[in-house]
């Protein structure tokens, strides 16, 4: 959690109490939702999250207790660094690049599961220490959004996604590390999610793009949809064994992806 509560909740120092109770139950709300979680790396971190959220709201909706919180902040100076947070680029521990097949294959519920589940990603990492960039591949291969900390901004993004066209995953990888990781302030992770087989290059030569990839530090995490997917091929595009994860339908992949996030922080510890 950040230690600046006003930064946490995403509001400023002079917000009302009304905005502050608001934000505080909806973070508390999405916590709760994920207690149950089967992951029990999630699980843990939803109930340590509610206790915190607790004790900020006995801070910051007691006025005696804001009051001395507010003084506390303007002596360490951090209200005036709130709007350059994004700038302490020791802060960033993950640079993820969030790739997925928009191929006609991909049109209709595969599509929109696929987009709630990228919002649930956005959802439950901590955006403030790691950014976030979002590339589609179908017709065209466009970076829609570069790598940025603006939850709402990449939501807002991801639901403007559409299917239409082939599959180039090929230029997709290229474009992922020549476009987006180009800027990259933490460690280079790429997350696909794909229905079929690439349309732009046979696969081994894609195999051999990754594993370039790899060997220059970048985590490649993939994900296959139905049946229409090579799963061998898709275990070698992968970092690990755990890298590799397949929804034999589409309304998996929201526990898929807030299971790449636990992944992230069990893999960011085992590497010390």
């Amino acid at each position: 959690m950040e230690n600046n509560f006003y930064l946490f909740l995403n509001l400023s120092p002079d917000s009302p109490e009304e905005e502050i109770k608001l934000a505080i139950n909806s973070r508390i709300r999405k916590a709760q939702a994920e207690v149950n979680n089967p992951n029990p790396v999630i699980s843990k971190r939803a109930q340590s999250e509610i206790q915190e959220l607790f004790e900020i709201r006995k801070i910051l909706l007691t006025p005696a207790e804001r009051k001395k919180y507010n003084e506390k902040l303007k002596t360490s100076q951090t209200i005036n660094t709130i709007k350059k947070i994004p700038e302490k680029k020791e802060t960033v521990i993950h640079s993820i690049a969030l790739l997925i097949d928009t191929s006609w294959s991909m049109d209709g519920k595969k599509i929109e599961d696929a987009k709630e589940a990228q919002i649930s990603f956005l959802d439950t990492i901590n955006i403030h220490d790691n950014e976030v960039g979002l590339l589609t591949f179908g017709n065209t291969v466009e970076c829609i959004e570069p790598l940025t900390r603006d939850r709402e901004k990449l939501i807002k993004r991801i639901k403007t996604i559409k299917a239409n066209g082939s599959t180039p995953l090929m230029e997709a990888f290229v474009k992922t590390d020549s476009e987006i990781m180009k800027h990259k302030k933490g460690s280079a992770v790429i997350v696909v999610a794909t229905d079929g087989s690439p349309t732009d290059a046979d696969e081994e030569k894609i195999v051999t793009y990754c594993e370039q990839l790899k060997s220059n530090g970048t985590r490649i995490i993939t994900i296959g949809i139905g049946d229409d997917v090579n799963a061998g091929f898709l275990q070698k595009l992968a970092t690990g064994k755990d890298d590799y994860h397949y929804a034999q339908a589409s309304f998996e992949l929201k526990n898929i992806y807030r299971n790449v996030v636990a992944g992230l922080s069990v893999y960011k510890k085992k590497q010390g």
